[in-house]
């Protein structure tokens, strides 16, 4: 994973979400949004086509957003304290404001402090997160949506993702992709190595950063091992893929080398058609995600 990568909370969570439809989605249907990674700027928001950017939130240490599941705001890891070593779940509206604490540092298991990633079920009552030790071991958690209930699922794993199939998938170990069930039964291991997997919204295919830091691509796999296609297969580096609603497109960041600041790209999902979205000096664009709004 390239850095330590809503239900808008109802009041007594007695109301599930309702998905934002893919169904009828266009292929540039909708609205991504990313962090700001490096340069530390916050969490933004724009169109498929470049357009519109709106900077929603403004600070350093807020990575990780992804919409809610109905589409309805944003969720997003917020580090404080020193060197970033305590984190909480935090949420605005699609505009950028009512900014609120979902999960906080209180609510964090014992010897856990640090949010790494995480992910919504479907139906936004949950929430699967990366949660790191202070010894800085990785494990994956389940959580209610305002973290009233946290159980550890996992060991030894990171990075999350919450199919629409009730499929996580996430990397074992050293990178090992594995698929599983929410209460960390029925593991399947995929047998290929890679990072930031994200689910296809029919939840058949996953795409993934393949390769390692000096040079990475965008791959995409079925969930079942097999159709491996490097979709980027460029000189630069490829990372965090996110699907467009219909599944028709894949956005993904691409920077020159590991340390240098990022611009958003947009492909088909056989890697043809790539577009340029974005071409900032001072924004590290990453950590993207599509939905469609309601």
């Amino acid at each position: 994973m390239r850095r330590m990568r809503l239900l808008l909370v109802v009041g007594m969570l007695s109301v599930l979400f309702v998905p934002a439809s893919s169904a009828e989605a266009k292929p540039l249907d909708g609205r991504i949004v990313y962090s700001d990674a490096y340069g530390g700027s916050g969490i933004y928001s724009i169109d498929p086509d470049g357009s519109d950017r709106i900077h929603l939130v403004t600070g350093s240490g807020l990575h990780g957003p992804k919409w809610f599941p109905d589409g309805s705001g944003i969720s997003f890891i917020a580090d404080v304290g020193s060197h970033g070593r305590r984190s909480r779940l935090e949420a605005i509206d699609v505009d950028g404001s009512n900014r609120r604490v979902l999960i906080g540092r209180r609510d964090l298991p014992e010897g856990h402090r640090s949010i790494g990633s995480f992910s919504w079920s479907p139906d936004g009552t949950q929430v699967v997160l990366t949660l790191y030790s202070d010894t800085f071991e990785g494990a994956i958690f389940v959580s209610s949506a305002d973290g009233s209930s946290i159980t550890k699922i996992l060991g030894n794993a990171r990075s999350p993702e919450w199919s629409s199939q009730d499929r996580i998938v996430a990397e074992k170990g050293r990178g090992r992709l594995i698929t599983f069930d929410p209460d960390g039964g029925n593991v399947v291991t995929i047998g290929i190595h890679g990072s930031d997997p994200a689910w296809s919204p029919d939840g058949t295919r996953i795409a993934f950063m393949c390769g390692d830091f000096a040079h990475a691509d965008v791959c995409i796999v079925n969930a079942d091992g097999t159709g491996l296609v490097n979709l980027t297969n460029s000189p630069q580096v490829d990372w965090s893929p996110s699907w467009s609603p219909d599944g028709s497109r894949i956005v993904w960041s691409r920077s020159r080398t590991y340390a240098t600041y990022g611009d958003l790209r947009r492909m088909r999902a056989d890697g043809s058609a790539t577009t340029r979205i974005t071409a900032t000096r001072r924004i590290d664009e990453y950590e993207q995600d599509w939905t469609v709004l309601p």
